[in-house]
């Protein structure tokens, strides 16, 4: 017999922080479960939405008593420029250091859209790649039209040159 383990789903890309669903974000949460999805992954792009998918998971923990909701926490390339080298580092750290938090990111580097400059999302990403590696925790990584440049901090990392 295959182990129920092997089976499991496991969506990995939930943006349950949308204004669409704010009013109603149990009730999704309850379909994806009977729909037989075991576990779900809020993405955090941001300080601030991370800290909101943190609560929410806790929030459902606490209802439901089930751990079956996480969250990453992270600062996506759109929002690199709102890095601040005195103080995301530290939340996030902070915020990775709760049971419910599962990885680091959602971050990486989009020079399609460069709603941050490409200097800013190359910094806000080295910073969340050294989090991840000081905490050995994985990466959510985005990447869109900057493949070498996300493969070139991921290099210095495994170099330990960052």
């Amino acid at each position: 017999a295959v182990s129920s383990k092997h089976n499991e789903v496991v969506d990995i890309g939930v943006n349950l922080t949308h204004r669409a669903f704010r009013k109603h974000w149990r009730n999704v949460v309850q379909r994806a479960i009977d729909a037989g999805v075991t576990k779900l992954v809020l993405t955090g792009t941001s300080i601030q939405g991370s800290e909101e998918c943190l609560g929410l998971c806790q929030t459902w923990f606490e209802e439901t008593g089930a751990k079956n909701l996480y969250a990453t926490v992270g600062v996506h390339p759109h929002d690199a420029k709102t890095w601040n080298d005195e103080q995301s580092y530290a939340q996030m750290k902070k915020m990775l250091s709760h049971p419910l938090a599962v990885a680091v990111g959602e971050c990486g580097l989009d020079f399609n859209r460069n709603f941050s400059t490409p200097e800013d999302q190359i910094h806000a990403f080295r910073e969340q790649v050294k989090l991840a590696v000081e905490l050995n925790m994985p990466l959510f990584l985005h990447e869109r039209e900057a493949h070498n440049e996300l493969v070139k901090v991921l290099d210095e990392a495994e170099a330990g040159s960052l």
